[in-house]
């Protein structure tokens, strides 16, 4: 029984296609956590820009450099496309997790005074901004955990656009 028929397509031209498929996927992953990145950083934004604030978060959003800098960063993780939102600025951790007590220097106290509070009067500014230096070298301030507010309120929507924008290349 030597007779038979043996089927095969060119194994080239099926890598090929297979390779190409792969780069179109892979390009459309980029592009799906890129958008989901920049959705999430906009949720973000909005929560700095609108919630409303505890105790000695005040100052947040005085100067609006907090919610300027929140940026995203494209890179991959162990091969895949991934994305990072993060913020810009050093004091972003200390808003974000809150902070034990201490004495914050006085002059940005002074600006938000000035720009918040409407205070007049540079001796009135000062006195008040000493006082809020002194409350938070008491007590300290809350956290504000931005992140995990758009996490916990958006997480679904920013699922949402990956799936969206991978349906386009599958």
């Amino acid at each position: 029984m030597g007779a038979g028929l043996v089927i095969r397509f060119d194994d080239q031209e099926f890598q090929k296609a297979l390779a190409q498929k792969a780069v179109v996927i892979v390009d459309g992953a980029r592009r799906a956590v890129w958008k989901a990145g920049h959705k999430y950083r906009n949720r973000v934004m909005d929560i700095i820009r609108t919630e409303p604030r505890g105790r000695f978060r005040g100052a947040v959003g005085s100067s609006g450099e907090l919610r300027k800098r929140i940026h995203v960063e494209q890179g991959s993780r162990a091969g895949v496309p991934a994305v990072q939102v993060k913020p810009g600025v050093f004091y972003a951790v200390f808003v974000h997790e809150g902070t034990r007590p201490h004495f914050p220097p006085l002059a940005p106290l002074e600006v938000w005074v000035r720009r918040k509070l409407k205070v007049k009067g540079e001796k009135k500014i000062t006195r008040v901004a000493r006082s809020i230096q002194y409350a938070i070298g008491q007590r300290g301030t809350d956290a504000f955990p931005f992140f995990r507010i758009a996490e916990d309120r958006h997480g679904n929507e920013v699922v949402q656009v990956i799936r969206r924008e991978i349906k386009k290349v599958i």
